[in-house]
């Protein structure tokens, strides 16, 4: 069945999944992907500018990676923006529930178009 599934328009996706996420209509701009230490995906909200990360952890797989400080860690963080969030910042999981009917079976297809596996233009 996936390989029957198909994204062709990634920010299409992208802005389907978050406005469903959000509640309410919100357009994807400025895509960058970043792949150490782990694998996320940093866009920007086009009406506020709000900085908006996409990762395929879970925020509880996350907590102890961010959690760790060592010089070990910091010398692969680069420019990931998982790195960059402060405790207060609001997380929101996309899962079935709140991401669309077919997240799940989509989200493994968007996510190696992402990451530049079979790549398309965005």
């Amino acid at each position: 069945m996936s390989s029957q599934i198909r994204v062709d328009d990634l920010t299409a996706w992208l802005t389907k999944a978050i406005s469903l996420a959000f509640g309410r209509k919100t357009d994807v701009m400025d895509c960058q992907v970043h792949n150490t230490p782990v694998a996320a995906v940093e866009f920007r909200e086009a009406e506020s500018g709000a900085t908006v990360v996409f990762a395929l952890e879970s925020p509880q797989a996350l907590m102890p990676i961010l959690k760790q400080k060592r010089s070990a860690i910091r010398c692969n963080l680069g420019s990931n923006p998982l790195f960059q969030l402060t405790k207060k910042t609001p997380v929101v999981e996309l899962s079935v529930l709140n991401a669309g009917m077919m997240f799940d079976m989509e989200l493994p297809v968007a996510w190696n178009r992402l990451q530049g596996r079979r790549r398309r233009p965005m």
